[in-house]
């Protein structure tokens, strides 16, 4: 498919990652070999793949490939949502799986305090990219960080 892979989220101060990536090494340290990278274990799936943590996000909004000549105007919206934007704080509490946590293939973080804020944010992002061209998306938005 041609384009770019695109999406808009807001990324994480360096401390929440530090904090976040503590935690992720006593998850994996707890986890059957196999399980944390390691060696193959017994445990019920062995292709755990661990991503980088540096590009945790909490995603706004997935826009999929992109054409070059669709970045600009995307770019456009972007810059006049974060013109509107006031900062605010965000609590990060909970985990879940996608797409089920029996079946899990990414693990997220739940977000507990700047959920309406963020949904806002998200909602401003949809109407700022309608005149681009770009339809307000089919599915709820749910923050979460990945």
């Amino acid at each position: 498919m041609p384009g770019r892979r695109l999406f808009v989220a807001v990324p994480l101060p360096d401390r929440s990652v530090e904090e976040i990536a503590a935690l992720v090494g006593r998850v994996r340290g707890a986890l059957p070999a196999g399980l944390d990278g390691g060696q193959p274990g017994h445990g019920p799936r062995r292709d755990v793949r661990w991503v980088r943590l540096d590009g945790l996000h909490l995603t706004l909004r997935f826009l999929g490939p992109t054409l070059e000549p669709d970045v600009g105007p995307v770019a456009e919206a972007l810059r006049a949502v974060a013109a509107e934007a006031t900062p605010f704080r965000v609590v990060i509490g909970g985990a879940g799986a996608f797409p089920h946590p029996a079946r899990p293939r990414a693990l997220w973080l739940a977000v507990r305090s700047g959920t309406a804020e963020l949904m806002e944010l998200a909602s401003a992002l949809d109407r700022a990219l309608a005149p681009a061209g770009w339809p307000p998306s089919d599915r709820p938005f749910r923050p979460h960080l990945t």
